[in-house]
């Protein structure tokens, strides 16, 4: 499996500045990756699910908030080729 058909490049690029891959790890990395795309307001991870996803952002824009009752409180953004995961949920294994 060539990689480079499946990871996008700037992923590539991304991956080999923290730590040079070889393109057998690259492979194996491809091996796991899939292609989401989300609608306008549609929720990556809900109140209550525990993250089992890390996003690569192609193109767009993503805002993590939490809900305080009525409120919307925003906590960040992120942006194109930016990489987004709610850290806690995803390595604890604990609901959001």
């Amino acid at each position: 499996m060539d990689p480079s058909n499946i990871i996008p490049k700037i992923l590539i690029e991304l991956f080999n500045s923290i730590y040079p891959l070889e393109e057998e790890v690259l492979g194996e990395i491809a091996s796991y990756l899939k292609c989401k795309s989300v609608k306008k307001k549609e929720l990556l991870l809900k109140q209550g699910q525990i993250c089992k996803n890390i996003y690569f952002i192609e193109k767009g824009l993503i805002r993590s908030f939490y809900n305080d009752g009525p409120n919307h409180i925003t906590t960040w953004f992120m942006k194109e080729n930016d990489i987004a995961i709610s850290v806690k949920a995803f390595t604890d294994k604990r609901r959001v």
